[in-house]
């Protein structure tokens, strides 16, 4: 049918005939409509009415829809989730038209729950008021106020370039981007000591790991990264400072570095990054700003051709297979030696995975195409700035402030190098002098024989604020350790007892001269069963002990340096 005002002007054309002589038959043929149609419309304009009265569909609308009935339904409409980003536009209705106190015209509300065959069939006015907010993009912005952010629009072509140089690409450390690889790991590690069902019974524990990487942005290659394994929970600010000075001091301080939030913008990751001159580019809620993003997607594909076993998931419990067998492994039903695999095993691929993915070629509409390990190599770095030293104890992983017992000994609980639960114990040096003490306790579960860096933590009686206590506490107990011998992986057992026995002597030597030097008659010894050897053993142990005093004993000295 024609439009309206095409059928005005057919009219006027076949009137327009009719008054030159024409019959109306032809008159109305010669407009292009039929007798009927000219006969109707004629009547209608003398009458003073519109030609047309019917929609395109032709038929008049069964229902009109107020503007505030059409709010009404709006607002029921929006809150109708069947799903993400959707909603059931008929459902919304029809409990508009079935809440008593929703305030529908009943007219409206006959309308709406009017038996039809269909039950999600409503008239066209109605679904017509509410297709608007029935949008997924409407839906997504009512449920989530950060939804449009990474799945609405964007701009391609900057995250490889600098903000104030766009015409050119990043040169090798001058922005990197860190994240965790969200994909869990149930890893199994050999634990003959025992301590839980799974352990008792087949001699392994079961743990759980994440990765930590790091990507250059020039280069789209992973020069760094680390993987952190628990018995429970996740990583922790510590594990990631102590990833990010890792990867510094082996490549130099980045210029920029993307980071998420949580642990990625935990007070000290931030204080780390100040001090190292790097400048964090905040992430929080916009994924695809990571570039890192991109690698873990190549990434597990590498990994799960090389390592298929030990996948549990983006989230704990995703994989319903894996999560039984892991539950049953920890309740000592299951030997998890034959469905997950070792720590060590899963670390040599993990090797081989992140190799092969730097070594796969990039190819972009925009930049051109590029093997990652190649330009990571033979561009000239944007940074060679290697982190100083007096960040090293901020990097530590585990921080944790403690009280000196027994005469100088401080121990702290944190995971260990195979991920379980763990005493920590270290003796301090001239510990009887910091008896009762406040100190702050720094120091790298995986690598117990370097020891602790203890401080005094705050101002108290014993000495200045943050006065260095032992810059390497002594190690008393055993722990395990990973070590990478040329591509394999191993774990064993660091062996304290003869540094511990060290450490004795050393600190009852110390006492001992302070109770001679009470006496200058030397009435105040040692049994000779406890000395440790000859009178001139100890007299050089006991010289090793009680220094002369440190220049610095007075000075203030920052808790972090």
């Amino acid at each position: 049918m024609m439009r309206k005002t095409d059928a005005e002007g057919a009219l006027a054309v076949a009137e327009g005939y009719v008054a030159d002589g024409m019959s109306e038959g032809f008159a109305a043929k010669a407009a292009g409509i039929s007798l009927a149609t000219f006969k109707r419309w004629q009547a209608r304009a003398r009458a003073g009415r519109p030609l047309k009265d019917y929609g395109r569909c032709g038929r008049p609308p069964s229902c009109e829809v107020s503007a505030a009935d059409a709010e009404i339904l709006r607002a029921y409409v929006i809150r109708a989730n069947i799903g993400r980003r959707r909603v059931s536009a008929a459902g919304g209705c029809r409990l508009a038209a079935m809440d008593a106190g929703s305030g529908l015209s009943e007219a409206l509300r006959a309308e709406i729950l009017k038996p039809r065959a269909d039950p999600g069939a409503l008239p066209r006015p109605v679904l017509e008021a509410v297709r608007e907010v029935s949008a997924p993009a409407v839906v997504g912005r009512y449920r989530d106020s950060r939804d449009g952010l990474n799945n609405g629009l964007y701009s391609p072509g900057y995250l490889r370039c600098p903000e104030g140089e766009i015409d050119r690409r990043y040169r090798p450390m001058e922005r990197v981007s860190w994240d965790d690889g969200s994909t869990n790991f149930l890893l199994v590690v050999p634990w003959r000591r025992g301590g839980d069902k799974c352990s008792d019974r087949f001699g392994v524990r079961l743990v759980r790991g994440q990765l930590l990487a790091c990507l250059d942005s020039a280069s789209g290659f992973c020069p760094h990264y680390s993987f952190v394994v628990r018995e429970r929970d996740s990583y922790t600010a510590g594990d990631v400072c102590a990833a990010l000075y890792a990867a510094w001091t082996a490549h130099g301080v980045p210029v920029g570095t993307v980071l998420e939030g949580g642990s990625w913008q935990a007070g000290r990751t931030l204080e780390l990054c100040r001090r190292g001159g790097t400048e964090i580019v905040s992430a929080k809620g916009r994924a695809m700003q990571k570039l890192v993003e991109r690698f873990f997607g190549e990434l597990w594909t590498d990994q799960a051709s090389l390592m298929p076993d030990g996948h549990i998931g983006r989230f704990r419990g995703e994989t319903w297979k894996e999560s039984k067998e892991a539950q049953a492994a920890r309740e000592g039903r299951l030997d998890p030696r034959g469905v997950f695999p070792s720590l060590p095993a899963f670390l040599g691929g993990l090797d081989k995975a992140v190799d092969a993915a730097n070594r796969t070629p990039i190819k972009s509409g925009v930049y051109g195409g590029w093997t990652p390990c190649q330009r990571f190599s033979d561009e000239e770095p944007a940074s060679h700035r290697v982190p100083s030293a007096g960040l090293a104890r901020l990097a530590l992983p585990v921080i944790a402030d403690r009280t000196v017992r027994r005469g100088g000994m401080v121990t702290v609980r944190a995971a260990n190098a195979a991920g379980v639960d763990w005493d920590f114990a270290f003796a301090v040096k001239d510990g009887h002098l910091w008896d009762r003490a406040k100190v702050s306790v720094a120091f790298d579960p995986r690598f117990p024989e370097r020891g602790a860096d203890v401080r005094l933590c705050g101002k108290q009686a014993h000495g200045p604020d943050f006065l260095q206590v032992d810059p390497a506490a002594v190690s008393m107990g055993p722990a395990p350790v990973l070590d990478a011998a040329g591509p394999a992986w191993s774990l064993r057992w660091f062996d304290s007892r003869d540094q511990a026995r060290e450490a004795k002597a050393r600190a009852r030597a110390a006492v001992l001269t302070v109770v001679r030097s009470a006496d200058g008659r030397g009435r105040m010894r040692a049994a000779k069963e406890e000395a440790p050897g000859d009178r001139a053993e100890m007299e050089r142990a006991a010289a090793q002990a009680w220094p002369e005093p440190r220049a610095d004993a007075g000075e203030l000295m920052d808790l972090y340096a």
